[in-house]
């Protein structure tokens, strides 16, 4: 587990703003503790700490730099068919 970005893998520290260095430490940290007790614990929260950086960051083609994404207002599809209730 990362205790602060400042312990974040030199790759990281180099190429994300602080706003991406605290979404990667966080989400490493959530998968590292989900993964308790599994062979491949460091490479999991590895893969799901830039998962989450690359769901809200991208990279600008022209600079290289990471930004964050624009979120843009998906439409909902419609269906025809009718909603289920959940259960209360």
């Amino acid at each position: 587990m990362y205790e602060s970005i400042e312990d974040l893998p030199y790759v990281c520290r180099i190429n994300l703003p602080e706003a991406a260095l605290r979404v990667y430490r966080e989400a490493f940290n959530r998968a590292w503790q989900h993964a308790a007790e599994t062979k491949t614990r460091f490479r999991t929260a590895q893969t799901q700490a830039w998962s989450e950086v690359r769901s809200l960051f991208e990279r600008d083609r022209e600079t290289g730099r990471w930004m964050q994404r624009t979120m843009e207002l998906k439409p909902r599809v419609q269906t025809d068919a009718p909603r289920q209730r959940s259960a209360q």
